[in-house]
């Protein structure tokens, strides 16, 4: 149900609006070092951020990293993701051409929690959202006008399946991290398979055991190259069930609304940092400037990520996010940032929406969950137990 609330207010982001950064002082609890001290650097996966204008092949000769194994950032800072080697990892931290490095940790989506009151009435998210009063009437009443009509939602999640019917058509070709080679190689020997799948510094295995698409063939689906995918597809659900709440013809927000799936997390719900960075470098140059558009991300990282910060609200000196290098970002476009606080509260770190990205990053429209059941009541505006605020 955070899901459903988060995106929810993502409503609001579909009427026209004035956009200002910054969110009425909520901001990451600390701000790490940007560039780690070389002594502390693993062997692993990492993303690497220049300095503007900086040469990314001569940088690349100079650490001894091979072109072929890397995957190329332009559009929001100019640098690269590679699996390095511990010696490769100093180099790299130690060079002054380095704005920023970031291990390239794992992303997943929010568990879902699923609360329904019985009765004609089981949307009451909606019925929610249309009145400040406690007591709901059974209706959801909104501008004909603001119904998304000229807006882009672009649902940064496990893709969306296009052909449900709630859509109607309105679901446009987008991004996967299918398409993306870096994502299926093992170095030397071109697009084969995720090389990263230890659950510590990439992504775990989908396995077939308690999937929901457990048709015996995740791997043709997670660990085949497919260039021609566009996030159209979804082997998990979650995506779609988003872009539902967004602008499904029945049960969503903004009904005329045209969804954008940007692809970054697998048939498990799980990626890593680099598949959200490259999704958010292909949104930014497709973005049209003027046009109305909001990114939706029900995800979530154990910690704040830089790179995914910077690319969401640029340099922000006055919290010490200085961003250097960085050349483009969601709020330098006018794109409305959405992103789910976390559903910690039930594991006792409720605070995690103040440490982790991106529901910590400064600007970013971060909700919360509303609605529990109370004395075996279903009470809309209980605070679940499981959520962060």
């Amino acid at each position: 149900m955070r899901r459903r609330l988060g995106v929810l207010l993502l409503a609001a982001a579909l009427a026209p609006v004035a956009w200002a950064e910054g969110r009425g002082g909520v901001q990451a609890a600390t701000v790490s070092p940007v560039v780690p001290a070389a002594s502390d650097l693993p062997a692993g996966p990492y993303i690497v951020q220049l300095h503007a204008g900086t040469d990314v092949d001569a940088f690349l000769s100079d650490a001894g990293i091979a072109p072929g194994s890397t995957m190329r950032f332009s559009e929001v800072f100019d640098g690269f993701a590679a699996v390095l080697t511990q010696e490769q990892a100093r180099l790299v931290a130690a060079d002054p051409r380095t704005a920023g490095v970031d291990a390239d940790v794992p992303v997943r989506t929010m568990v879902d929690q699923s609360i329904s009151p019985t009765g004609p009435n089981n949307n009451w998210g909606l019925d929610r959202i249309d009145q400040r009063g406690s007591t709901l009437n059974g209706t959801y009443s909104y501008d004909a006008a603001r119904d998304g009509t000229g807006v882009k939602a672009y649902v940064l999640d496990t893709g969306v399946y296009a052909a449900h019917s709630e859509f109607g058509g309105r679901v446009t070709a987008g991004w996967s991290y299918r398409a993306q080679c870096y994502f299926f190689s093992v170095v030397g020997s071109g697009c084969g398979q995720v090389p990263l799948t230890d659950p510590t510094s990439g992504i775990p295995r989908c396995t077939t055991t308690g999937h929901p698409y457990n048709d015996g063939d995740l791997d043709a689906y997670d660990r085949t190259h497919t260039p021609a995918a566009d996030g159209t597809t979804d082997n998990n659900g979650h995506g779609t069930h988003v872009a539902g709440i967004i602008g499904g013809s029945t049960y969503g927000v903004a009904k005329n609304v045209t969804i954008v799936p940007v692809q970054a997390l697998n048939s498990c719900g799980t990626g890593i940092a680099s598949m959200v960075v490259k999704a958010i470098e292909w949104i930014l140059p497709v973005h049209t400037g003027g046009d109305k558009a909001v990114v939706n991300m029900s995800l979530g990282f154990d910690s704040s990520v830089n790179s995914i910060d910077c690319a969401i609200h640029g340099p922000q000196p006055s919290i010490g996010k200085m961003c250097a290098g960085y050349t483009n970002w969601f709020f330098k476009q006018g794109i409305i940032a959405v992103a789910a606080t976390g559903n910690g509260g039930e594991n006792f770190i409720g605070d995690e929406d103040c440490t982790a990205s991106p529901g910590s990053t400064y600007g970013t429209i971060a909700v919360a969950a509303s609605g529990a059941s109370v004395s075996s009541a279903f009470v809309a505006d209980a605070e679940p137990s499981y959520t962060n605020y």
